[in-house]
């Protein structure tokens, strides 16, 4: 018969990282939740937090942030260098010379975008509404409602 040890052991962190460790610190700068991780790894909790406090995952770990950050940063950079390029298109496609070089679906489409991006989009419809209203509440709408006129044609 094993007698339980009352010591708890020990956790080893690691000395050198396997694939597997590689996929859990890439998923971690991703944003997925540790939770998430153990249980699609198949890992414990408690075995993952041992793994995440190892000094070299923490390190990798590090090193994935910073160039993930200075990914960010580039492709940043890049897209403002774009940037003018991409308004000096879209000006051609919306001038009256582009009416007879682009399709009207595509000058209405790239209209709509660049209205969308200055703010003038399409009205977002809620799909969820409810209220609480009282009956006093009812009869001040109805007092309020436009008086309906029919024409007779």
């Amino acid at each position: 018969m094993r007698i339980p040890s009352p010591e708890k052991p020990v956790a080893q962190p690691l000395q050198f990282m396997w694939e597997r460790h590689h996929e859990m610190a890439r998923r971690l700068v991703a944003g997925d939740k540790p939770g998430d991780i153990c249980r699609d790894m198949n890992i414990t909790p408690s075995r993952f937090s041992i793994i995440r406090r190892s000094p070299i995952f923490e390190q990798y770990l590090n090193s994935l942030s910073i160039q993930a950050t200075n990914s960010a940063v580039d492709v940043r950079t890049r897209i403002s260098e774009c940037s003018p390029k991409a308004m000096e298109v879209l000006e051609e496609v919306l001038s009256p010379i582009g009416k007879e070089k682009f399709d009207a679906r595509l000058r209405v489409k790239v209209a709509h975008d660049m209205l969308d991006r200055d703010g003038f989009g399409a009205v977002q419809k809620s799909a969820n509404f409810s209220a609480v209203m009282t009956a006093d509440d009812i009869e001040r709408l109805k007092s309020r409602r436009q008086p309906m006129v029919i024409v007779n044609p």
